[in-house]
C-alpha cells in the first residue's frame, strides 16, 4: 500500500508526460495536452509519441527514456495491449505515479482481468502509484494539473473549492463536477479511480485527509475492494473532522450487476455498506443532488452538534413545510422561550408569529434590519442550535438583505443556512462570498441542515464512545479467558482444518458450542449420549428438566427432522425421547452420520435474542443482533456491525433495534441483562476475527437473556465453515 506521502506526485505533479499524445483534435488522446496548455499548468509537459517530433508547440519525445528530466506523473492513453509495455517503460524511467486512462481491462472479463493483474504486479514491484485503468484521468483544479480526457475541461472558468471528489465512474463523475460548477461548488481534486487495479478509494481518502485545504471528501462509489482499509481511512477522516459524503450505488440486484460490469468491482451487501458507513461516520447521500447539497454546506460551514432548529420565514406555508421536514428527519423545532419571543416582537409587527417558525411576513421589507435582528436574537437563545432562513421571491433591497444576512451570520456562533427562492444572482454571490450557503428549495435546505448537525452529533458520539469503551478485542468477564493464547487458537484452527479435510462445512451443535465456550460465551450444560441408559444418567447429572437433540453434522435443522424433545422431567420420558429422536433422524436422512443424542439443561424462560456472524466479501466478519422469534424473521429488526467492535459498538447495536424497549424493561417488566449481551457480542467479535479464515457463519439462536445480573446462555448454536 502506498503511504499518503507517496501519492503527492499523483495529486500535485511537478511534471507530466502523456504517453500516446496526439496532435489530431478529433482524437481523445489530444485532450490531455490541450487541457494542460489551455488551463495554464505551470509544470513541465512531455508529449510521448514516436511518430511526431512536436505536438501543440511542445517537443515530442519518442519514448519516456528519451526525456532528459525526471517525471512525476505519466498519463497513459494507448490501446490496452500496449499499456504493459508503457508501464514497464515508466518503471525503467523511475516514474513515481501513473494514471491509466485506457479501458479494456477487468470490466471486459477474464482476459481483461489477467491484463489488469499484470499491470498491478508491475506497479507494486516498482512502487509506482497507479491510478486506473479505465478512467478519465486525474485533476487538480488548483494547480491546473488536468491530465484528463473529459470535456468538462473545455471550460476555462472552473471554480476551485475545499472539496476532494473521488468517483469510480469517469463520465458520470465529470458530469457531477459539471453540475457542481453550475451550482457554484468548486473542487480542489477530482479523481477518476476507474477499475482500481492498484490504488483504491481508501488510498485516495487517506491522502486528501492530510491536505489542510480539504474540508470535505465526496464520492461516487460502486464497490469497495478492501473494507477494512476503507474503514481505517474513514476513521482518520472522522478524527480529523473532515466529513466523507458518499453516493453508494448498486443497492439492489440490477444496479449491483451493472456496477460489476462497469468497473470490474463487486457491489457487495448494501446493508453491510450502510453499517460500515455508520460505524465510521460516513454520510450517505442517495442521489447526486444530496451529494452536492451536503458537500456545499460542509464546505462553507463547520459541523456542529445539536438538533434544535429555529426557522425564520417570510411565508407561513414554507415555515410549516420546513418544520415538518425538520421533525421528520429528527430535528426539533421547539417553541421559543418567552424572553426570546418578547425580543422578536420588539422588531417585528405585532401580528407576526414568533413561536417557531418565526413568520416575519412580507412586512419585513418596510422594517430595515429586521432579518439581521431576528438572527441576532435567535443566536442569543441557548435552546437554538441552527438558524434557518426562508425568503420567497424577495427581489427588492436584495443587496442590503444579503449583506445583513452575511454580517449577522459572520458574528453568530451558530450555523445560518438560507433558502432564498428565486434569489437574484448578485445576492447569491454575496452570500457565498461570506460563507453562507443557500438552497433554492425548502426540503433540500432542511436535509442539508440535518446532515450538518447529525454529523456533528455522530462524530462526537463515536469518538467519545470509543474513548470510554472497553478495549474492543479483550472483553473481560466472569466466564472464560480474557483472551485465548496463540496455542489455544491454533488448536481450534487445527480441529477446524480436520473437519474441512473430512469434507464437512458445518459443525454440530456440540462442536459449535465447544468453540463458543472456549471464547467465554456461556452455553447450556450438555453431554452426548450414545444409548438410552447413558442419556438417563446424563440427565440425572445435569438436572431436570432436560432437552434432547440429535447430534449430526448432516442434520443442522433438528426441528425439521423432528429430532428434538423439550422439557423432559423423568427417566421414562428420556428413554422414549431417545428412541424417537434416533428413529426420526434416520427417517429424515438415511445417509446421515449420527454422533448420538445431546442431553442438555432445559433453560428457564427469558428474553430470546439472536446473535450471529457472517463473513462479507468486502468487509470481512460482520456481527448481527436482534430479538428472537417473528421480530427477526418477519420484521428483520436487526442491527449489524463490522468487526472488530468496541464496547460502545456493542451497546449501540443493542439500543438501535426497534425492539430494544423489550430488553430495557417494558411496562413494568424487569430489564434484561444488557451487560451480558454486550459481553457476548465482544467475545463473538474476537472469535470471528481469530477464525475468519475458517468460519463463514455463526448462528446463536436463541440466546436466552435473563434479568439484569443473571446473565445469558446460548440455547442453540451452529457454525459454518468456509
Amino acid at each position: 500500500m502506498n503511504s499518503p506521502r507517496e501519492l503527492t506526485p499523483l495529486f500535485n505533479p511537478k511534471s507530466i508526460a502523456v504517453v500516446g499524445a496526439s496532435a489530431d483534435p478529433a482524437k481523445v488522446s489530444s485532450r490531455p495536452l490541450k487541457f494542460l496548455l489551455e488551463h495554464g499548468y505551470q509544470g513541465r509537459i512531455y508529449p510521448i509519441n514516436p511518430k511526431a517530433t512536436e505536438i501543440m508547440g511542445l517537443k515530442c519525445y519518442p519514448s519516456l527514456g528519451a526525456v532528459p528530466e525526471e517525471i512525476d506523473l505519466v498519463s497513459i492513453i494507448v490501446p490496452a495491449q500496449a499499456v504493459v509495455g508503457a508501464l514497464e517503460d515508466c518503471a525503467a524511467k523511475g516514474v513515481k505515479a501513473v494514471s491509466i486512462i485506457t479501458s479494456g481491462f477487468a470490466e471486459l472479463g477474464p482476459q481483461g482481468r489477467a491484463l489488469q493483474e499484470r499491470i498491478r504486479e508491475i506497479a507494486r514491484q516498482h512502487n509506482i502509484a497507479l491510478s486506473g485503468p479505465n478512467s478519465v484521468g486525474m485533476h487538480n483544479f488548483k494547480t491546473k494539473a488536468i491530465a484528463s480526457i473529459s470535456q468538462l475541461f473545455e471550460r476555462k472558468d472552473l471554480l476551485v473549492g475545499p472539496i476532494a471528489f473521488i468517483s469510480q465512474s469517469g463520465a458520470f463523475g465529470t458530469a457531477i463536477c459539471a453540475l457542481a460548477q453550475a451550482e457554484k461548488i468548486g473542487f480542489t481534486y477530482f479523481v477518476s479511480s476507474g477499475n482500481e487495479a492498484d490504488l483504491e478509494l481508501a488510498d485516495y481518502i487517506d491522502y486528501v485527509v492530510d491536505d489542510p485545504e480539504i474540508k470535505v471528501i465526496s464520492g461516487y462509489v460502486e464497490g469497495i475492494k478492501d473494507g477494512s482499509k476503507f474503514m481505517a481511512a474513514a476513521d482518520r477522516a472522522l478524527e480529523a473532522g473532515k466529513p466523507i459524503i458518499m453516493v453508494k450505488v448498486g443497492r439492489f440486484g440490477a444496479g449491483a450487476r451493472a456496477a460489476s460490469s462497469h468497473t470490474g468491482s463487486m457491489a457487495g451487501s448494501d446493508q453491510v455498506y450502510g453499517t460500515a458507513f455508520k460505524q465510521t461516520g460516513v454520510i450517505r447521500a442517495f442521489d447526486v443532488q444530496e451529494l452536492l447539497d451536503y458537500s456545499s454546506i460542509f464546505a462553507l460551514g463547520q459541523a456542529r452538534r445539536g438538533e434544535n432548529a429555529a426557522i425564520i420565514s417570510t411565508s407561513g406555508g414554507a415555515g410549516v413545510l420546513m418544520a415538518d421536514k425538520c421533525e421528520e428527519l429528527g430535528l426539533t423545532v421547539k417553541e421559543l422561550g418567552e424572553s426570546t419571543k418578547a425580543e422578536l416582537l420588539k422588531i417585528l409587527p405585532a401580528f407576526s408569529a414568533v413561536g417557531n417558525p418565526v413568520d416575519v411576513t412580507g412586512q419585513f421589507l418596510s422594517m430595515p434590519g429586521a432579518i439581521k435582528g431576528c438572527i441576532e436574537i435567535l443566536d442569543r437563545d441557548e435552546q437554538v442550535d441552527v438558524i434557518i432562513l426562508f425568503l420567497a421571491l424577495v427581489w427588492s433591497q436584495w443587496e442590503q438583505i444579503a449583506n445583513d444576512i452575511s454580517n449577522a451570520a459572520r458574528n453568530t456562533g451558530k450555523p445560518v443556512v438560507v433558502c432564498w427562492v428565486g434569489a437574484p444572482q448578485g445576492a447569491l454571490d454575496i452570500l457565498r462570498a461570506n460563507g453562507v450557503v443557500n438552497y433554492p428549495e425548502p426540503v433540500r435546505c432542511v436535509k442539508a441542515v440535518h446532515a450538518l448537525l447529525s454529523y456533528g452529533r455522530m462524530r462526537e458520539h463515536i469518538i467519545e464512545g470509543r474513548l470510554t469503551s472497553a478495549v474492543s478485542l479483550e472483553p473481560k468477564g466472569k466466564e472464560g479467558p480474557e483472551t485465548l493464547s496463540a496455542a489455544e487458537i491454533d488448536r481450534i484452527k487445527a480441529r477446524l482444518s480436520d473437519i474441512r479435510r473430512a469434507g464437512r462445512t458445518m459443525l454440530t451443535e456440540k462442536e459449535s458450542k465447544d468453540i463458543l465456550q472456549a471464547y467465554g460465551i456461556p452455553v447450556t450444560r450438555e453431554k452426548l449420549a450414545r444409548d438410552a441408559d447413558q442419556a438417563v444418567a446424563l440427565a440425572e447429572e445435569i438436572g431436570w428438566p432436560v432437552a434432547m437433540k440429535v447430534s449430526s453434522p448432516d442434520i443442522p435443522h433438528k426441528t425439521e427432522a423432528k429430532a428434538i424433545a423439550l422439557n423432559l422431567t423423568g427417566p421414562d420420558q428420556v428413554r422414549v425421547a431417545f428412541d424417537k429422536i434416533w428413529q426420526n433422524a434416520w427417517s429424515y436422512n438415511k445417509e446421515a452420520v449420527i454422533d448420538g443424542v445431546l442431553v442438555q439443561e432445559m433453560l428457564k424462560p427469558g428474553t430470546e435474542v439472536i446473535v450471529g456472524m457472517s463473513k462479507d466479501a468486502q468487509f470481512g466478519p460482520v456481527l448481527m443482533f436482534g430479538l428472537g422469534g417473528v421480530l427477526v424473521e418477519i420484521m428483520r429488526d436487526v442491527s449489524l456491525r463490522v468487526c472488530p467492535i468496541s464496547s460502545f459498538d456493542a451497546e449501540t447495536m443493542i439500543n438501535e433495534i426497534k425492539g430494544a424497549k423489550l430488553l430495557q424493561g417494558f411496562r413494568g417488566a424487569a430489564p434484561a441483562d444488557l451487560d451480558s449481551i454486550k459481553e457476548i457480542l465482544l467475545r463473538l467479535s474476537r472469535l470471528a476475527l481469530d477464525l475468519q479464515d475458517y468460519v463463514s457463519e455463526i448462528d446463536i439462536n436463541p440466546l436466552v437473556v435473563y434479568e439484569k445480573g443473571h446473565g445469558a446462555k446460548a440455547g442453540d448454536a451452529l457454525i459454518s465453515l468456509l
